[in-house]
């Protein structure tokens, strides 16, 4: 009978499983996926068993090929090694494992993606497309909808409340960075938001399903988010727009947008969240809702 290997020492496998619960216990559900996700590459490449001892540079570089040869993106790669540096990094900090510094020669930063938007042009064609489908309907009313409203995020998106709207305006909250981010309702945006509400719920758009546990929270949104950047990839083959449509091409297309109707680099860092505290500051003085309207209004009106 064939001896099973008998682990020396606390492993890295714990680690990742025991910092997996503690993010998921603060609510920090995204974040713990992430660690789940990470386990699940260690079990995959036969390293579960792995002690904190044995993590090594040269382990560290397999497992990093192993991932790549499985066809996962760079940036995928480099986040869970960074996942997987943290659990090592604490371990070391609680005096589990003495630091032989295997992360040194490991690449753990995200490459810049090319980023995409569509002319003024595209997306009127996209816009101008006779429909059938309520599927691929919604999925365009949904990325109008982002454009619209200043390039919002597909997940702040979700998150809006019919009590956010006052007037003709709304508030929220970044989710990604907390900063408060004002939007002009433009009349396509409200035309949107009348077409697709659903009257019993708390939500402007019906995305989610008012769930009240976080992970379920999660898990609707996401698969919402696929389901509609499906719907857009065959949107693109239909108005013959080039590249990958996703729901971020409207962030992207927006800023893009008001660039070119010359409205400044201040300005469209404010309405898209993208400053820090610091530099908000700096040009604080030179912005106002009305120079955000006038942003918003513009940029609208260039897909008529």
């Amino acid at each position: 009978m064939k001896k099973e290997k008998k682990t020396q020492g606390p492993t890295l496998l714990r680690m990742v499983m025991r910092l997996t619960g503690e993010y998921s216990d603060q609510g920090k559900v995204s974040t713990a996926r992430n660690y789940m996700a990470v386990a699940r590459q260690l079990k995959k490449h036969g390293m579960e068993e792995l002690t904190l001892a044995e993590v090594t540079g040269a382990t560290m570089a397999k497992l990093q090929s192993a991932m790549a040869a499985d066809g996962l993106c760079p940036n995928s790669i480099a986040c869970y090694m960074r996942k997987l540096r943290h659990a090592y990094f604490v371990a070391v900090a609680e005096g589990l494992v003495r630091d032989t510094h295997p992360f040194y020669k490991i690449p753990t930063a995200s490459t810049p993606t090319v980023k995409r938007s569509l002319r003024p042009e595209q997306m009127k064609s996209l816009r101008q497309l006779k429909l059938t489908d309520p599927q691929l309907a919604f999925a365009r009313d949904i990325f109008l909808f982002l454009f619209y409203c200043q390039g919002i995020s597909f997940v702040d998106a979700s998150n809006l409340l019919k009590t956010d709207v006052c007037g003709e305006s709304f508030t929220y909250r970044r989710q990604k960075t907390g900063q408060l981010i004002y939007v002009k309702l433009v009349p396509q945006a409200r035309e949107i938001i009348k077409r697709l509400t659903v009257k019993d719920s708390p939500y402007l758009l019906p995305l989610l399903n008012n769930p009240a546990d976080p992970i379920e929270k999660l898990r609707q949104r996401n698969s919402m988010h696929r389901r509609i950047n499906r719907n857009l990839k065959i949107l693109a083959k239909m108005a013959d727009l080039p590249g990958n449509l996703t729901t971020y091409v409207a962030r992207h297309s927006w800023a893009t947008g008001a660039y070119w109707c010359d409205v400044s680099v201040s300005v469209i860092s404010a309405s898209l969240g993208h400053t820090s505290e610091r530099t908000t500051r700096i040009y604080l003085a030179d912005l106002n809702h009305g120079s955000l309207d006038a942003a918003t209004l513009a940029v609208a009106n260039m897909i008529e």
